[in-house]
């Protein structure tokens, strides 16, 4: 329901429509959301959450935290989860076994999604930090829609105290 809200906000009509009909399909076929019958018929994912919705309305990132028990953020889409935490329904359960309940399956899940990130992880970067800092950064400017930031080599020095390349090869 959230990002039906927060593509709306991004004025991204289709989305809206789209993530809006995954929720009454899911609420009236899928037993008040319980089944994900929507994935079944196809109908495309538009996940947003409000750091991104701000990242739209043109708020820059800030630096690059990382959070206990939450991982990689920055302190824009910081803000955008104490929102989405705020409005979130599960979070406002006032039944707290279940509410409780609810959040340990969800952390479970989202850790799950990750176990074959850390194989890559520990295989592909050699400087653990850097590598999951710029992959967060780019992919939530991905995410957005905006410009990736820029992570090239250092350009080139040239030098003026050597000699220019002759225009043939030097005769023996």
């Amino acid at each position: 329901v959230w990002s039906v809200v927060n593509n709306a906000l991004q004025f991204k009509p289709r989305q809206t429509l789209e993530t809006g009909m995954r929720v009454a399909v899911n609420t009236v076929f899928g037993l008040a959301g319980v089944l994900d019958i929507a994935t079944e018929m196809r109908l495309p994912r538009n996940k947003q959450d409000f750091g991104q919705t701000l990242g739209y309305w043109g708020i820059a990132s800030g630096p690059y935290v990382v959070l206990p028990f939450f991982g990689p953020s920055s302190v824009r889409d910081t803000v955008g989860t104490m929102v989405d935490a705020n409005v979130d329904l599960v979070n406002n359960l006032k039944n707290v076994p279940t509410r409780n309940s609810l959040i340990g399956l969800r952390v479970v899940d989202k850790r799950s999604e990750f176990l074959g990130a850390t194989d890559v992880l520990d295989q592909a970067a050699l400087d653990k930090y850097s590598f999951t800092r710029d992959l967060y950064l780019q992919r939530r400017a991905s995410s957005i829609g905006r410009d990736l930031p820029q992570i090239d080599a250092p350009p080139k020095e040239e030098r003026y105290d050597l000699p220019a390349p002759a225009a043939s090869p030097a005769a023996k």
